[in-house]
């Protein structure tokens, strides 16, 4: 779980990042969010299932 956590705070480390270095209107900004955003929803979902297994 500990590594988890830390990916996901790294993920949005990147998204920070991304939006610093691309406009929002590029079509990179678009490619680059979306990969962090899919991985961080993977993410959430392996958090809620951890939780809903400690009940």
């Amino acid at each position: 779980m500990q590594e988890d956590v830390i990916s996901y705070i790294n993920l949005l480390n990147d998204q920070l990042d991304i939006t610093k270095k691309y406009s929002n209107t590029s079509s990179e900004f678009t490619k680059r969010w979306t990969e962090t955003y899919d991985k961080r929803s993977a993410l959430l979902k392996t958090f809620v299932d951890w939780n809903e297994g400690r009940r």
